[in-house]
Order: C-alpha cells, then structure tokens, then sequence
C-alpha cells in the first residue's frame, strides 16, 4: 500500500488485497507526531468503493492508553481517510476493515 507524507509502514506492512468483490486491509499506519488526520494512501482503481457514501471504520491504535482508537473512512475516489485519532503520535491499525466494490 503506497502511502502519503507523514505516514509511514509500521511493523504489521499495511496491504490490501480483493477476493472477488471485497477488499480487505491489514497492517499499521505510523503517524509523524502532530499529525493528527488526513488521507494516507489512495486505493487504485478496482479496489474502491462503489458506493456513494463514505464506509467509516473505528478501528485501534498502537497504544498503552486504555480504549485508543481512530476512525478511518474509505472514500469511493479511493482515498483511505484517519480521523479522530485519540493518542497522537501513534500508530493506527487497518486489520478489520473490509469493504464491497460492487
């Protein structure tokens, strides 16, 4: 997964794959420290979203802080999207996110 300006692959290399209609993502995003949302990589085409609507996923956070996590949108232009990141400076965990392209 090729991914933007201040985010880097964590130990977990995020990756995606698509199994017939549905796109899977695994792995750790790190952050730089300070940034705090923004879309960190952008899907190729085939393996966006199809719908109209914005698919948001609260998923968790490389943290020793009880309950982190962030909410991360997959946006059908492609863009894969972090937002409300409890603990800044750490990474963030795409495994569970699963979507349709159909």
């Amino acid at each position: 997964m090729p991914l933007k300006t201040n985010y880097s692959a964590g130990t977990a290399k995020p990756q995606y794959r698509k199994i017939g209609n549905r796109v899977i993502l695994r792995g750790l995003v790190n952050r730089v420290a300070g940034t705090t949302a923004g879309a960190f990589s952008t899907l190729p085409v085939g393996f966006r979203s199809s719908t109209t609507y914005v698919n948001g996923y609260k998923v968790a956070q490389q943290s020793g802080a009880i309950g982190s996590s962030a909410t991360v949108y997959a946006k059908p232009s492609g863009d894969l999207e972090v937002l409300a990141i409890a603990v800044d400076a750490s990474g963030f965990w795409l495994d569970g996110i699963e979507f349709m392209i159909d």
